[in-house]
C-alpha cells in the first residue's frame, strides 16, 4: 500500500459543508470532487476528444457508480485540526458601508452572505459558519496502485495551486497551501510540492504534466490516445488551449489585499452599488438589459458575459439568463436542452509566495455548448406574473452571422490570455 499525507493551511475562507449546511465541515467526499475535476482537465491531453475512455479512466482511479460500478483504487481520507468557527455578523448604517470583507471579495463571495435591511439597519451576516484563514487540515491518499497514486497525488497538487475547494472556489474562496508533505511521493523529492515562487510554480506543472503522461497508459492501457479535433469540448490544461497567470504588480501580505488587485482588473471601480470599467463589464450591454427588461426577444453584439458563466442574474433581479443545447427556436418547448448553469472558464485561486500573497488565474478556453449558435433563453421575473420566456441572439458585427463555439473559445484565448488579456506574469506556458 502506498501512501502519502499532505498538511496543507487554508489563504482564504473555506466554505464546505455536509448534511448541515448551516456547519462548515472538511469533508473527503468534497475534496475527492474536486480532484476528479482537475483528474480531467489533466488527463483531457491523453483522452482528447475521447470522453468514453476519460470517463472510464476516472473511474478505474476515483470510482464509479453507474452503469459500471466500481470501487476507487485511491482512497481520500480529510480531516481538519481547526475549528469552523468563522462567522460574519456586522450592522451598518448605509448600503455603502455594508460591507464584510471589502466590495470586491463581498462581490466574490456574495452567494455565502445574507446582507438585508432591519429598521434602518443593515445587517451582514455570513449564510453559515466557515473555515476562516489559516485554519489547519490534513488529506491522505492511499492506494495499492503506484500510477492511479500518482495521477491522484498531480489531480490534488492541481487543485491546490490553481484551485480551491468548497463553495466559490472558482472566484478566490477555499484557496490552500501546502505546509508540508509525507510519504511515497511520486513527483521528486516532497519538498518540491511546496511552491515558494511563480517559477516554482511553472515547474510543478510542468512535472505533473510529464509524469501524468506515462500515468495515464496505465489505467488507459486498452483505451486509446486521442487528439483535440476542433476545439477541446471540456476544459483541458493544454498548452494551446489553457495558460496560468500571476497577477505580481502588487504583492500585498494579506488575502483581502490580493483579491482586491484581482478585482480591480475584473470589476473595476465602484460607481453606486455597481462597478464599471472593469475586464467584465467591458462585455456587458446595458441597453439589451433595459430592452428584456421592458419586453421579450432581443439582439445584441456587444454582450459576452454570458461567455464567463451561466446562468446570468441581472442586477434587478428580474431578468435570469440560461444556456439551451443546439440552436433554439422556441424556449418554451425547449426548456429539456435548457442549461441552468455553465461553469465560468477560469479559476481565480491564492497562493502565497513568501511572505506575500498573488491571486492565481487559471484560464480554458473551450466550447460552451455542443452546436452552440449564440443563443440563449432568458426568463423574466415579475412579481405576482407568471414567468415570461423569450431568446436573445448575439451577433457577430463583423460576420453578421449568429455567434458560435469558435467565438467563445477566441473570446478567452484573446481577450483573457492574449496580449489585451491578463496583465500579470504568464507563468505557464513559458512567459512572454
Amino acid at each position: 500500500m502506498y501512501e502519502v499525507t499532505f498538511e496543507l493551511e487554508n489563504i482564504t475562507p473555506l466554505f464546505m459543508h455536509g448534511a448541515d449546511q448551516s456547519t462548515a465541515e472538511f469533508r473527503a467526499a468534497s475534496v475527492k470532487g474536486v480532484m476528479r475535476w482537475w483528474f480531467r482537465a489533466l488527463a483531457g491531453n491523453y483522452f482528447g476528444d475521447n470522453i468514453s475512455g476519460l470517463k472510464k479512466a476516472e473511474c478505474r482511479i476515483f470510482g464509479c457508480a453507474e452503469s459500471e460500478v466500481r470501487k476507487s483504487l485511491v482512497t481520500v481520507v480529510a480531516s481538519a485540526s481547526s475549528p469552523p468557527n468563522g462567522y460574519i455578523d456586522k450592522t451598518s448604517n448605509s448600503w455603502k458601508n455594508a460591507i464584510a470583507w471589502s466590495e470586491y471579495v463581498d462581490y466574490f463571495f456574495f452567494s455565502m452572505l445574507d446582507k438585508k435591511r432591519e429598521s434602518n439597519k443593515i445587517k451582514i451576516k455570513s449564510k453559515s459558519s466557515f473555515f476562516p484563514p489559516q485554519s489547519r487540515f490534513r488529506v491522505i491518499l492511499r492506494s495499492p496502485d503506484r500510477r492511479a497514486l500518482e495521477l491522484a497525488e498531480a489531480s490534488l497538487l492541481l487543485a491546490i495551486h490553481l484551485g480551491g475547494f468548497g463553495l466559490r472556489a472558482r472566484r478566490g474562496a477555499g484557496s490552500l497551501k501546502i505546509s508540508k508533505v509525507s510519504g511515497d511521493c511520486s513527483f521528486d523529492d516532497c519538498n518540491s510540492y511546496v511552491v515558494e515562487t511563480p517559477d516554482e510554480l511553472r515547474d510543478i506543472i510542468e512535472t505533473i504534466l510529464e509524469f501524468s503522461e506515462q500515468a495515464l497508459a496505465g489505467p488507459g492501457d486498452e483505451l486509446s490516445r486521442t487528439p483535440i479535433e476542433g476545439y477541446p469540448k471540456y476544459p483541458i490544461l493544454h498548452p494551446e488551449y489553457a495558460a496560468v497567470f500571476v497577477l505580481d504588480h502588487e504583492r500585498p501580505k494579506d488575502w483581502i489585499g490580493a483579491l482586491d488587485n484581482f478585482g480591480r482588473w475584473y470589476l473595476g471601480r465602484k460607481a453606486g452599488r455597481k462597478f464599471v470599467d472593469g475586464f467584465r463589464f467591458k462585455f456587458a450591454d446595458y441597453n439589451l438589459s433595459h430592452d428584456l427588461n421592458r419586453g421579450i426577444g432581443g439582439s445584441s453584439s456587444k454582450e459576452k458575459r454570458y461567455y464567463l458563466g451561466l446562468p446570468l442574474i441581472y442586477a434587478n433581479y428580474k431578468v435570469t439568463v440560461e444556456g439551451v443545447k443546439g440552436a433554439p427556436r422556441n424556449c418554451p418547448k425547449e426548456s429539456d436542452r435548457l442549461i441552468r448553469r455553465r461553469a465560468s472558464g477560469y479559476w481565480l485561486s491564492l497562493s502565497q509566495f513568501g511572505d506575500t500573497v498573488s491571486p492565481v488565474v487559471t484560464v480554458f478556453a473551450y466550447q460552451l455548448y455542443p452546436e452552440y449558435e449564440g443563443r440563449f433563453c432568458f426568463r423574466k421575473k415579475i412579481k405576482g406574473e407568471r414567468d415570461r420566456i423569450g431568446l436573445i441572439t448575439l451577433e457577430n458585427p463583423i460576420s453578421h452571422r449568429a455567434e458560435d463555439n469558435e467565438a467563445v473559445v477566441n473570446f478567452y484565448r484573446e481577450k483573457f490570455i492574449g496580449d489585451k488579456g491578463l496583465a500579470g506574469y504568464k507563468v505557464w506556458p513559458g512567459r512572454v
